[in-house]
């Protein structure tokens, strides 16, 4: 049986490195693609006991509650990274850093629709949303303008949230 050694794969991105590339940092254990990440210039180069090539550790708590709370405004590399530095930052050098995978896995967990892109096809799906609820029968003038008052919205504001709701409401009665 001829057994070779595992692909060795990028500390961030966990792409393979390959020799064929000659921007491949493999004692960084680094991708040419994120050689010029800021989170690749502080990295050292692998130790030979494999400090980063074993099984990476979990994600703390404290870490579950930050990608809870920026994934859906941060670049997933941006997070890695950030995740990353803040593991190197308790544990030193050596400590087995985080792979995109288990982010992405990490990710995959959250409930769906905690992301706030703000953007029109999110502004539709909360209201199919809301009308399948049968909420958005609910919305009238009278509850747009106490909602404006509570929360201080300006009339620009007002007048685009009557704009949105009430013609969304008037989409669905055709």
């Amino acid at each position: 049986m001829n057994a070779q050694p595992a692909p060795l794969k990028c500390r961030l991105c966990t792409v393979r490195l390959s020799h064929d590339n000659p921007r491949d940092d493999f004692t960084r254990a680094i991708c040419g693609d994120c050689r010029q990440h800021p989170a690749a210039r502080r990295l050292g180069p692998v130790s030979a006991s494999g400090g980063s090539i074993g099984a990476p550790r979990g994600f703390t708590t404290a870490e579950k509650a930050l990608i809870r709370k920026v994934y859906g405004y941060m670049a997933p590399l941006q997070l890695l990274a950030l995740l990353n530095e803040r593991l190197q930052a308790d544990l030193g050098d050596a400590a087995n850093l985080y792979t995109l995978d288990q982010l992405h896995a990490e990710i995959q967990g959250l409930p769906a629709g905690v992301v706030n892109t703000g953007d029109w096809s999110a502004l539709r799906k909360y209201l199919a949303k809301a009308r399948r609820a049968g909420l958005l029968e609910q919305v009238n003038v009278q509850v747009i303008d106490d909602f404006a008052v509570v929360f201080a919205l300006s009339t620009a504001q007002q007048l685009r949230l009557k704009d949105i709701a009430l013609g969304a409401r008037e989409t669905s009665h055709d």
